[in-house]
Order: structure tokens, then sequence, then C-alpha cells
């Protein structure tokens, strides 16, 4: 079917984030018009993208549509976009991740870049042609993403074998961003019992935590929030009595 209507647009965007049309008018391979009633859910499994073409509207729509679609833009950096980049891209962060490639290199200020993606919450950025200070970029990508920092630790000396093992911790999201499963970042967190040195690992155990729900602080520079995981650590009864080394792993 061919659209005669003037939806290609609609339609196009329906096979992505989902809709629905009663009465579409559409021309077969013969050249009858055919009134087609459609109703689809849109892409589930892919992390979809939008990219910002200046439109605001476009985006909100989306996002009212489909809050687990992100946000890219292709010129980060020029100065003049700011205003209307923050605003559009405000919380996307929260349920889907914010993308960026850099403006052309004559477009491009490095404080206008930094400014966005701190604000923005941005996850990942493409270079495109940067051809500046390489150790100013290396410290603009460090801030991008997330960055799970273990705050604190506590736990027992010593277990009996075939007993528990108490652990407790705090994690942090330092980074700007959380995770995003569908990206590919579908982490967990292990717990590993090795021999003295480290290297021989004895025991792994995955946790059952969710890390993409270890958000990072809302304003940038601000605290992040505590994510207590408490654990037992079943040591088997076949273990030898020794010294151990606890180890932790995402």
């Amino acid at each position: 079917f061919q659209s005669i209507d003037g939806q290609a647009r609609r339609r196009l965007a329906d096979v992505f984030i989902g809709g629905s049309f009663h009465g579409h008018a559409c021309r077969d391979n013969q050249g009858q018009q055919q009134l087609v009633d459609y109703a689809y859910a849109g892409f589930r499994q892919t992390q979809l993208v939008m990219p910002f073409a200046g439109i605001r509207q476009s985006t909100q729509y989306v996002r009212w549509r489909r809050p687990d679609v992100g946000f890219r833009y292709d010129c980060l950096g020029r100065t003049q976009d700011n205003p209307l980049v923050i605003q559009s891209a405000d919380s996307v962060w929260r349920t889907a991740p914010v993308l960026f490639e850099l403006c052309s290199p004559d477009q491009f200020e490095m404080a206008s870049a930094a400014q966005v993606l701190q604000q923005t919450h941005g996850s990942l950025l493409h270079d495109n042609g940067y051809d500046q200070d390489p150790q100013a970029l290396q410290q603009l990508l460090l801030t991008a993403g997330y960055r799970y920092t273990l705050k604190s630790l506590r736990t027992s000396d010593s277990v009996q074998p075939g007993g528990d093992l108490p652990v407790g911790m705090v994690w942090q999201n330092t980074g700007l961003a959380p995770c995003y499963p569908k990206m590919g970042e579908d982490f967990k967190l292990h717990m590993l019992l090795a021999d003295a040195s480290g290297q021989q690992v004895l025991l792994d155990t995955a946790l059952p935590v969710n890390i993409a729900a270890w958000m990072p602080a809302d304003e940038p520079g601000g605290s992040p929030s505590d994510n207590r995981v408490d654990w037992a650590l079943h040591v088997p009864q076949d273990i030898p009595a020794g010294t151990y080394t606890l180890q932790l792993a995402i």
C-alpha cells in the first residue's frame, strides 16, 4: 500500500513508537483506494532514540507517548542552542539515554558542551572530528554516563565453612546517568571469595540487585542517593579453612 493522504510520516512514526489509525487511505498495487485500520504497539525491545531537530513539541509528543525513547542531538557545543536543548531533553535521562555528537570543530566550544552534558545527564558522546586538546576531550567524556562507587562495606572477620557471611554495602552512582538495560548495560553485582592472593576465585555469587535503579544526583555536583545492599554470602561446607579475600564486581 502507498499512502495518499499525507500521512506517510505518521505511519513511519507509528512503526517505531506505536499508534493507531481508523480509515487510513492507501492505494494498493492496482491503484485502487483502500481504507485500512491499524493499531501497533511499536518497537519494545530495541532502545529507540529520537534525533532532535530543534522542534521541542516533537520531543514532548514522543515523551508523552513513549517515555522509554531517548534523546539525541548532533551538535553539542554550539552555544546558541544550549537553552533549547536543555529544555527539550529535560528529564529524559530518568527513563532513557541522552546521546550527543559534537558539533563541527569550527562551531564547538568545550565549556558549552560541558554545560549541556551536565544539565541533561548525558550518557554517550561521539567525538565527530574533534581537533582540539585531546586531554580536555577525555575529561569531558569521563563525566558522561554512570559511575558506581562503593561508599561503605561492613562484614565479619570470620565465618565457619557451611555458614553465612553477612555483608552490608552502600553504593552510589556518582556519574550523570543510570545504566539502561536496553543499551546492553544489563549489569549484575557479583560477590566473590578468592584465595589470600586474590587470584583464584573459589566462589562467585550474583546478587539479585537492580543496578539500573541506582540513580545519580538530580543536580550535577549534588549528593547521589545511597543504595543499600545487604546479603548473607553462603560459604560451602567443603571450602578449606584459611584466609580469603572478599571481592566485589559489577
